[in-house]
């Protein structure tokens, strides 16, 4: 997850983003090596930089790194696990449709790109698995020719790119896509739209000019396997420079407050 948030105290503006990792203790990983267009394919799966392939037997997170487009392109490919994050592309191009028993994470930068048809799991409900995109990631959902290409979830139409939809999140399902796309960051599952899928709900975010510098804070209302915050800054809002971490709480729903000091903030607009 990314929060963005932009503040303006003593004629300076701060633009703080909040990266949030998730932990995945006792999960096996395969990180998708290799760079550029990387087609699945069942009989012969990608590789991992861990090592093996992505199918082997254990394997319950598939990572797609930035560098990586893993394309689904064939209506027999499948893949069963726990989640599959895509900090790169994970796209779904196959001429029928595909069917995914795990959930999917878009991570800030990522893109889920769905041409196709995607089924989440099998045509039964309750089968627990959803989509979450943090902020800053893309959600797209293509308006095909003929049926709308779609996102489905437990054997209900979630969202479509267009035709027989209807406004989100306003519903009823299944949503169209908004002009531009989906906002970010959102949760979906077989109800449709779902906010507490996100991992951190936030209460506010706040900073304020001292004489020993900048002086962060912000509270959470529930937090999801929340590892850690990295506070990050930037001139330009392109470029940013980390200037450390801050332990999360875990998994609580109890409010929690954070603190986080900028002894060298950059003069000016930043």
């Amino acid at each position: 997850m990314r929060t963005n948030n932009k503040f303006g105290y003593g004629g300076v503006a701060f633009v703080i983003m909040l990266y949030l990792s998730i932990a995945n203790a006792y999960s096996q990983t395969c990180t998708i090596s290799g760079s550029g267009t990387i087609s699945w394919n069942n009989s012969s799966p990608p590789s991992c930089i861990e090592g093996g392939v992505a199918n082997d037997p254990g394997i319950s997170i598939i990572e797609i790194p930035s560098s990586v487009n893993l394309d689904f392109n064939s209506n027999s490919d499948t893949w069963t696990g726990t989640s599959i994050n895509v900090s790169g592309t994970l796209s779904i191009t196959a001429p029928g449709q595909v069917t995914i028993n795990s959930s999917i994470i878009v991570r800030s930068g990522g893109l889920l790109s769905i041409d196709s048809k995607l089924n989440l799991g099998p045509n039964t409900t309750g089968c627990g698995y959803s989509v979450v995109a943090e902020s800053g990631s893309t959600l797209d959902i293509v308006s095909g020719s003929g049926a709308s290409d779609r996102l489905s979830i437990c054997g209900v139409v979630v969202a479509q790119g267009g035709g027989g939809c209807h406004p989100y999140p306003g519903g009823p399902l299944p949503y169209c896509e908004p002009t531009g796309g989906f906002p970010t960051p959102l949760g979906f599952d077989e109800n449709g739209d779902n906010p507490t899928l996100l991992p951190v709900t936030l209460l506010f975010f706040g900073a304020v000019v001292g004489e020993k510098g900048i002086k962060l804070s912000w509270k959470t209302a529930t937090e999801l396997n929340n590892d850690f915050f990295t506070i990050e800054r930037s001139k330009d809002g392109i470029n940013f420079q980390s200037l450390g971490t801050i332990d999360g709480s875990g998994t609580t729903n109890n409010p929690q407050d954070y603190e986080f000091m900028d002894y060298q903030p950059y003069s000016g607009i930043s």
